[in-house]
């Protein structure tokens, strides 16, 4: 475990282009997905995708923020001992949460289809509910170093999951789709909990 402090300007920097890269693959996967799939595919895919960010929002969105500033304030204080302890208390908790929240989807995937009235996303949302807790831990992840003032680990991972969502996800799409859209669309979203997984294992090499 290293410590690198990064100016400000530089770790804004870094955040920015990582996050640029990441909407641009983002915005442009849909397109051709939406071709290869269709827009019964589409449909299926967009159910799964909402659900998990619904359950992401839950698990994840506010504490790499917390993590960040709670680790910050110990490292101004030269405590660095104290923040190490913070993000493991921190993250325990996080994988807790977060592998609460992906059984919860997974095993209650049937239900949650029902209510959005989309019965035929099934497939997909067992696909994606693991994603939810290797998306979890890396946002963990992401605010230890940036409380550090590490930017490059979490702009590096952020690239590194929309690349894996990408490729694996148009593959998984095209070798399901001879089954069935429900399949073809459950091996599109499949690539976000591949993406999760490359980045929290992005993440660990680099912790």
């Amino acid at each position: 475990m290293g410590f690198h402090k990064q100016s400000f300007i530089k770790g804004a920097a870094i955040l920015a282009i990582a996050g640029i890269i990441s909407k641009v693959l983002g915005a442009i996967y849909r397109i051709p997905l939406g071709r290869i799939i269709g827009s019964e595919g589409m449909a299926y895919y967009q159910t799964a995708y909402e659900l998990y960010i619904l359950m992401l929002t839950i698990s994840a969105y506010s504490i790499p923020i917390a993590i960040s500033k709670l680790v910050s304030e110990k490292i101004e204080l030269g405590r660095r001992d104290e923040a190490h302890k913070t993000f493991k208390v921190a993250l325990s908790m996080i994988g807790f949460l977060g592998i609460t929240l992906s059984a919860l989807l997974f095993f209650n995937a049937q239900s949650f289809v029902n209510t959005v009235k989309n019965p035929g996303a099934y497939l997909a949302v067992l696909c994606v509910a693991p994603a939810i807790f290797t998306v979890s831990l890396s946002g963990a992840f992401r605010g230890y170093f940036q409380g550090m003032q590490n930017m490059t680990p979490s702009g590096l991972s952020q690239v590194t999951e929309q690349i894996a969502r990408v490729v694996f996800g148009f593959i998984l799409a095209i070798v399901f789709l001879p089954i069935g859209y429900e399949a073809a669309a459950g091996g599109a979203v499949f690539g976000t909990t591949i993406g999760g997984l490359a980045s929290f294992l992005t993440l660990i090499y680099i912790y």
